[in-house]
């Protein structure tokens, strides 16, 4: 799955919601995920087999965090 470029700004603002509201890691993760469960379980045709999206959230919270990091340890002015 790609990553949506326009989702970005959300997910910093949830994000720096959750930092700046102290949640460590372990908390934000616990909250992230009953978000998910809470929002499959008002879907059409949605049911508990929630592998497939833990899969690609793991996936795209690596990426993020790669890229995240990337950029912030690239010198200014340089690609």
């Amino acid at each position: 799955m790609a990553l949506n470029k326009s989702h970005i700004a959300r997910a910093h603002k949830i994000a720096s919601e959750l930092e700046a509201e102290g949640c460590s890691a372990m908390e934000a993760g616990v909250i992230i995920s009953m978000a998910l469960g809470i929002f499959m379980e008002g879907q059409p045709n949605s049911h508990r087999n929630l592998q497939p999206l833990a899969a690609s959230m793991f996936e795209i919270a690596q990426k993020s965090f790669d890229a995240l990091r990337e950029g912030r340890n690239k010198e200014p002015g340089h690609a």
